[in-house]
């Protein structure tokens, strides 16, 4: 799991986790924590295939979540055996005009290999 701690008025916290559910399949999870409720929260988990020498984009899987203080996300998704793939987070708050982030990432994980 890989935490992004927020050093503003309202971020708090967000944090990341990618995990192998079998030889097809990894879970992602993520959540954004603010010291108090927002206007909106938002999560954004980015899921990247390590292939041919590089990290691509694999899945892009947006949340926000409106009036509250704390918001997480769990799925699974089906991807290619045979490669690694990591997870990048981005967590956002916003309250009376205000905007703050912050970023996470995971290191690579082997899928059916």
């Amino acid at each position: 799991e890989t935490f992004a701690l927020g050093k503003g008025t309202d971020l708090y916290r967000g944090g990341i986790k990618i995990s192998a559910v079998d030889s097809n399949t990894v879970n992602i999870y993520g959540f954004t924590f603010a010291h108090h409720t927002c206007e909106s929260l938002d999560l954004y988990l980015y899921l990247e295939q390590y292939k041919n020498g590089s990290w691509s984009t694999y899945g892009i899987y947006q949340y926000t979540d409106d009036n509250v203080s704390t918001m997480s996300r769990s799925r699974d998704v089906d991807v290619e055996p045979g490669y690694y793939y990591r997870l990048r987070g981005y967590h956002r708050t916003y309250k009376d005009g205000r905007q703050e982030s912050a970023s996470s990432m995971t290191n690579g994980i082997p899928i059916g290999r």
